[in-house]
């Protein structure tokens, strides 16, 4: 470090606020070697006198500090070691104080409030905290107390530009920019974070137990044990590897498909993991009834669909089948959104309601008093309207596909307008679960759903 560096990093010490009972700041400085023992004549910190201290003078600097000036902020740097606590005057006036070091991971432990406990862990990441956006927006995560799994989470989600530390997000980010043949961020992680530790997580997180840290069997994984939830026949063999137990794998992709505002980035990744695994030489070994629960992959809608008009043309009865068993699901569809999302979103809403008037009677004419609740409260009112409109778009949209008397007429629409209708309710019921509270909704949620509970 330079005095400079220096000078900035102990304006952040004195900057910091006070602990209780404290007037002022203390910072001692033991500059082992005597490296900036000329140069420190020259620093100056606003509202911060600076003390010299030697072997010759503890007692007369014990005094300073204790007896003679008892209000200034005081900088004690000492170009020697730091005696033993037995030999040292100063020990007790040190354990009420701070200390400075112009080590770098000492400093940032100082200046991030780690324990040295940590300092292994800290120290890895000297070339990321050397950046004092990235060490603002690390401290803005508020993850103290800290530990070695927090750290590292930290860490990931700055350089991911995320605004809360959260390790599905970190995938996420990492994985669309692959899939977009980019590898920005992956890259900025090996030079200012650590690979390792981000495979770390993953492993615990996810149950990923390849040998080799790749991004492209981390997708695999992930997407392929979301397909194994959905499949009503048999995998592939040489796709076992990559079936995880692990339920977040399965809500990591579900959250991600689901996320109308991430559908860009999930069909990216859904297309290159289809193709690493060779997808659409193999959707034909499968029945339409082996797949129809299937929603991980666009082929096999693809694949669906191109069976039904051969088999239109061919008068297969498989057509038939189908037809029926669309059917049965979008009259479940309907039925679990009247009967069950609807008023669980309305029940939802009258709560909000009466607590927005509750606030603005305890707090009249408060502007921000009950904002959160207002905010909340026009979105899903909003969502809910759109879901209600889609109910009886659906509705509709059923009730005129049996208008049909041409079968080829009946599967273009059933593609082109059924389909459509039947995704758009489900956009709008999966976006207002994410805003109601959990006890009014009457669905399990993703978690819920892998785990049986």
């Amino acid at each position: 470090m330079n005095l400079t560096e220096i000078k900035k990093s102990l304006e952040r010490q004195f900057d910091r606020e006070l602990t209780q009972g404290s007037v002022r700041n203390i910072v001692f400085w033991y500059d082992e070697d005597g490296v900036f023992a000329d140069s420190v004549d020259t620093l100056t910190l606003d509202n911060v006198k600076i003390i010299k201290l030697y072997d010759n003078n503890m007692f007369a600097v014990k005094l300073y500090i204790e007896e003679t000036d008892t209000g200034s902020n005081l900088l004690v740097y000492s170009p020697m070691p730091r005696p033993a606590n037995r030999e040292n005057w100063l020990t007790d006036t040190i354990k009420y104080s701070q200390t400075f070091s112009t080590d770098e991971t000492s400093n940032n432990l100082i200046n991030l409030k780690i324990d040295n406990a940590l300092r292994s862990v800290v120290e890895k990441y000297n070339m990321f905290f050397r950046r004092e956006e990235r060490s603002r927006r690390f401290v803005g995560y508020g993850l103290a107390p800290y530990t070695e799994p927090k750290i590292d989470l930290g860490v990931l989600s700055v350089l991911c530009k995320l605004p809360a530390p959260n390790l599905d997000n970190v995938v996420r980010v990492l994985l669309s920019e692959m899939a977009h043949g980019e590898s920005k961020v992956y890259d900025e992680i090996g030079k200012f974070g650590n690979l390792d530790a981000f495979w770390t997580l993953v492993s615990k997180f996810y149950g990923y137990n390849f040998e080799e840290q790749s991004l492209e069997k981390l997708a695999i994984l992930l997407l392929v044990s979301h397909f194994s939830h959905g499949i009503n026949g048999k995998m592939p063999n040489d796709w076992q590897i990559y079936v995880s137990d692990n339920p977040n794998c399965y809500v990591f992709a579900d959250n991600f498909m689901k996320n109308s505002q991430l559908w860009e980035d999930y069909n990216a990744l859904a297309d290159y993991v289809s193709d690493k695994l060779r997808l659409s030489d193999r959707t034909e070994k499968w029945t339409i009834d082996e797949v129809a629960d299937c929603d991980t992959f666009e082929e096999f809608d693809k694949s669906v669909i191109s069976r039904i008009t051969t088999n239109i043309t061919q008068n297969a009865g498989e057509y038939e089948h189908y037809c029926k068993v669309l059917n049965i699901e979008t009259l479940t569809m309907l039925d679990m959104a009247r009967r069950d999302i609807l008023p669980a979103a309305v029940s939802y809403q009258n709560l909000l309601a009466q607590t927005c008037i509750n606030k603005q009677n305890a707090k009249p004419g408060s502007e921000f008093f009950a904002a959160a609740e207002e905010k909340l409260l026009t979105k899903l009112s909003e969502l809910t309207a759109r879901l209600s409109e889609s109910i009886d778009a659906l509705e509709k949209a059923s009730e005129e596909s049996h208008g049909f008397t041409d079968n080829l007429g009946r599967a273009k629409f059933i593609r082109e307008t059924v389909f459509e209708k039947m995704a758009e309710l489900r956009r709008y019921a999966d976006e207002i679960e994410t805003l109601t509270g959990r006890a009014y909704w009457p669905l399990p949620s993703s978690t819920e759903a892998v785990l049986g509970r």
